[in-house]
């Protein structure tokens, strides 16, 4: 079951992490695309001084990456915008915003749904509030949301500061994050009244990337404003800064709705229209906009809050708001107030990424420099074609001295044995059956013989070498591995850079990947072999005497097996349409777990049964010993099941 793709959205994929939690690979292909590009474009920039450039030398770079992702990527459309010095410097649509009609992208006109790049005209909004004094970023937000109250699972309050660097401490949700049809869309206190998830870390302690913190943190703005919050972002900060072509509702108003570009999936060797994707917790993600228009947003940021006369937070706020709030550890990318900190290549960078299932994006802005970027895509590859946008867009114009990675002694092995386990994302819900996200994302890390770290998650390998105590970089790559110890000095969690948004929390051994598969593989061997073995017993047996009770006891051992490996079956059929889960549970899944249900009944019937057989000695001691075989894994599926919220009264 493809969960594990689900986790990855994060109206900001943030892989590892549903809506980002953005989480950058190496770029495998960057450097076959850079060759393509370098005979096109002129020198590259050696620093600040050279930081005028014409449309056409943006051009020739960004052209050529676009056209060699429209073969490797196969998108129907994308855009690109770049802004430097308070001025639009290069904007231009690649391919088509309706791909049957022809309709090519305008970077004027067309807008792409941006998905968590929704999040920082929140937190715009929640600044220019804070700048009036109706908001407090210490403050416990209960004190701002009449008639609701978050619980005191843990002595520590949640604060704004707390949302805005994704550290609450809430689980997760995935199913319903998207709706087909809008009349699953909700006010934003009814959201809060009727979505609270579990607090399940205390605030300011671990980093789980929360779209549920966004939705809390606009009905604070509500309250504090008196009024809707899509009104209060159409007021104070789209139409101050002439953002036309930009909409917080869904669907965008009809003076703009034409322009709206299609979402599309790329499979079976062809680019598929996809519906409209409603957002119903649509501050997190709900946004429309054109590239023109997240131009502006950029540069009224990288100006101080102001634009063309338009001043939408002072310039103290707008630069507090660049400021570092939390980090997981120094040597790694961090939360700024409401922005993610991207600096790479000793760049100082911030913004956001987006991911909806079919659009891909990313804001960067380079504040020393004055200048921002902003990339869009409008098909469902989009998010590694971001990922390569970014790194090669980064590497070619402020690229880092290349630094031959010295060899590393065999010796080091037994400093990495505490390193290594199975690591969790902390980002998952804890109350429900996608909480199975927490295995199939899970993290392995071990070390080879040549002293080397070795990362293993779906079918990423990468190798780190240590530079600092729990501090590894990537060998052949750019990225960063940091561990953090716990209170007893063993390792607690880890987290890699460019952006720290999903911790990956060390697990205990009876949490491994391995033993759970172990567990759960064992106990469906055992009930498949019952399924064809009861039977073959019974027509070997025919003849001989029979009892009641141990006829019923093999019966309801073949039929234990046969409900739960159907179960099995229903929510592997159900998982092979894992997009789906984000609107619904598939009709398939939903079976499967009530056949969990009904087989975890069962399950206590056959040991029950067990029992019996041996105090009234039924049948030889093999059988004895078979059925009690498959007593025992049914109860030990139960138990594992349950352990995983994949029971039908966890949908």
């Amino acid at each position: 079951m493809a969960i594990h793709s689900i986790n990855a959205l994060a109206f900001g994929n943030i892989g590892l992490q549903f809506i980002t939690g953005r989480r950058y690979e190496p770029v495998t292909r960057a450097p076959i695309i850079v060759m393509l590009v370098l005979a096109l474009v002129e020198p590259r920039l050696a620093g600040a001084d050279q930081s005028n450039h014409d449309s056409e030398k943006w051009e020739g770079f960004i052209d050529g990456i676009l056209g060699a992702q429209r073969q490797s990527h196969h998108y129907a459309g994308a855009v690109v915008v770049i802004v430097e010095d308070g001025r639009v410097a290069f904007e231009k649509g690649y391919g088509f915003s309706d791909f049957a009609e022809r309709k090519p992208v305008d970077s004027q006109r067309t807008l792409f749904r941006v998905g968590s790049n929704s999040k920082m005209f929140l937190w715009t909004a929640v600044m220019q509030l804070v700048e009036q004094g109706k908001l407090d970023l210490h403050a416990d937000v209960n004190r701002y949301l009449n008639g609701i109250h978050i619980p005191a699972t843990f002595p520590q309050p949640i604060t704004l500061e707390h949302l805005m660097t994704h550290t609450p401490g809430f689980e997760d949700h995935v199913v319903g994050l998207f709706a087909k049809t809008p009349d699953r869309l909700r006010s934003v206190s009814d959201m809060v009244i009727s979505d609270m998830p579990r607090r399940v870390f205390p605030p300011g302690t671990v980093t789980a990337y929360s779209n549920f913190g966004t939705v809390l943190a606009a009905r604070i703005v509500e309250q504090a404003s008196g009024v809707d919050y899509e009104q209060y972002i159409e007021d104070r900060v789209l139409s101050p800064l002439h953002m036309t072509h930009a909409a917080i509702r869904q669907p965008p108003p009809a003076a703009i709705a034409a322009d709206l570009s299609k979402g599309y999936e790329w499979t079976d060797g062809r680019l598929q229209e996809r519906p409209f994707e409603y957002v119903p917790w649509a501050p997190a993600g709900a946004m429309s906009v054109s590239g023109e228009d997240m131009g502006r947003f950029m540069m009224a940021h990288l100006n101080g809050g102001v634009l063309d006369g338009a001043r939408i937070l002072e310039t103290s706020t707008a630069l507090a708001m660049r400021g570092k709030l939390t980090s997981f550890s120094p040597a790694i990318n961090g939360m700024l107030h409401g922005f993610m900190e991207l600096n790479w290549n000793g760049e100082t960078i911030y913004g956001h990424g987006g991911d909806t299932l079919w659009f891909h994006s990313l804001t960067a802005m380079f504040p020393a420099r004055n200048l921002g970027v902003f990339v869009a895509y409008n098909t469902s590859t989009g998010g590694r074609a971001v990922q390569e946008f970014f790194q090669a867009f980064v590497d070619h114009y402020f690229p880092s001295p290349l630094t031959k990675e010295p060899a590393v002694s065999g010796e080091t092995r037994d400093r990495l044995r505490p390193f290594a386990g199975t690591y969790s994302p902390s980002r998952v819900s804890e109350s429900d059956f996608t909480k199975l996200s927490k295995l199939l994302s899970a993290l392995s890390i071990g070390f080879d013989e040549d002293g080397y770290l070795v990362t293993r998650s779906g079918g990423d390998v990468n190798r780190w070498r240590q530079v600092e105590p729990l501090v590894f970089n990537q060998v052949d790559g750019h990225r960063r591995l940091v561990f953090r110890e716990n209170a007893r000095g063993g390792i607690a969690d880890v987290c890699s850079s460019p952006i720290c948004v999903v911790v990956m929390i060390k697990q205990p051994w009876w949490k491994s990947t391995v033993f759970q598969l172990i567990w759960s593989g064992t106990c469906v061997a055992i009930l498949a072999m019952a399924l064809v073995g009861f039977p073959i017993a019974a027509i070997a047996q025919r003849g001989q005497p029979k009892w009641f009770f141990a006829m019923l006891a093999r019966l309801c051992a073949w039929v234990t097996s046969v409900v739960f490996l159907a179960g099995l079956v229903a929510v592997l059929v159900g998982g092979r349409r894992a997009n789906e889960i984000v609107f619904e549970v598939p009709r398939a899944m939903k079976t499967g777990l009530a056949l969990f249900v009904v087989g975890s009944v069962f399950s206590a019937v056959m040991l029950a049964f067990a029992v019996a057989a041996w105090r009234r000695s039924w049948w030889h001691a093999t059988g004895r010993v078979c059925l009690t075989a498959v007593a025992l894994a049914a109860v030990a599926t139960a138990i594992w099941l349950y352990q995983w919220n994949l029971l039908a009264w966890n949908v």
